[in-house]
Parts: structure tokens; sequence; C-alpha cells
């Protein structure tokens, strides 16, 4: 597992960073780069023809038992703690062919076995939350060396599904969800 995030890393820096065209012709919406909240920073972009990377390890956590079809998708790094110390934010945009494929995937990420518990004690697993004038699932969960309590939000705009992966400061989480162009 280390090795294999070394190499994301060393290819994060040195690959070009381009937009997410699928093989169908597609694009995803666009990651956000810039004008992120404060303390985030950008730090690169994995997709199909990133080298080395087999996409569908990386989206894994949706697929499940609802079929989501063939896809395009693109990963995006940020920064937003200390760099080696910290975990990183990300954002996955998923592009099924159609809203059912894409609600199929928002669903098995939910249906996941690791969210059936809560989190820490006393706190709910999972909420709600508005991105850009939409009701969306809030995910709380933790990470960081110190399993520290973590903020994601999980939905779909037609075919297009999104998963924000923020940090422990809610409110810093939900800015970079709203960061998306939608």
């Amino acid at each position: 597992m280390r090795h294999k995030l070394i190499t994301i890393i060393l290819l994060l820096g040195v690959i070009p960073l381009c937009g997410c065209v699928g093989q169908d012709g597609r694009s995803a919406p666009d990651l956000p780069r810039e004008n992120l909240p404060m303390g985030f920073a950008f730090r690169g972009e994995i997709n199909a023809s990133t080298p080395w990377i087999n996409m569908t390890d990386e989206l894994k956590e949706f697929y499940g038992a609802n079929d989501i079809g063939t896809v395009n998708a693109s990963i995006a790094y940020y920064i937003w703690g200390q760099p080696g110390v910290d975990y990183d934010a990300k954002i996955t945009i998923i592009e099924a062919k159609d809203e059912a494929h894409a609600q199929a995937a928002v669903e098995n990420f939910r249906l996941q076995p690791k969210y059936e518990k809560p989190p820490l004690f006393g706190v709910d697993r999972f909420g709600t939350a508005q991105v850009g004038g939409q009701d969306v699932l809030e995910i709380r969960d933790t990470a960081g060396r110190d399993q520290i309590l973590r903020y994601s939000y999980l939905w779909n705009t037609g075919e297009t599904a999104f998963l924000v992966e923020g940090n422990g400061n809610r409110s810093q989480s939900l800015e970079l969800a709203s960061a998306i162009a939608l």
C-alpha cells in the first residue's frame, strides 16, 4: 500500500494535468483547481489516461450490488494540512451513461459495510447538507493517524456522481464541495 501511495504521489508531480475526457468522448465537469477554500491547495488529478493507474481499483467503493455500467472518472487530490502528516482531501467525479447508473454508484458507495456502524461514539454516520442548492448526503467517517472525524459529501446530478472527501472541518469541507462547477 505504501509503495502504491508513493507511486501516485510521484505521478501527480510529473504527469501533465489534463481534462477528463472518457473513451466515448464525454467529458466530466471540471475539477476545481483555483479559488479553493482557505487552506486547500490543488495537488493533482488522475483519470483513465493516467499511466499505471487502474481506475477500476480507484473506484472500487462505487461498485457493488447495483450495476453502474461503464463510467468515466477523475479524482483530484488536495492538500489542506501538513504534507506527510495529514491525509489529503479529494474529489471524485464519475460520469455514468445515465442517471440510473449514477444513482447506483452513489447507492453502492453508501451501502459499504464499513458504514454500518457510527464512526465515533455518539456521532451519526449520515446526515444531509446543501451543496449548490441541492440536498446531498453527508458522511461522517474517521481518517488520518489520529482517526479524527472527516466530512464527506456524496450526491449525483443527472448522470454524474460526486464524492467530496474533505477534512475534519465541516464548513471547509462544504466549501470544497461547493467549489465543483455544476
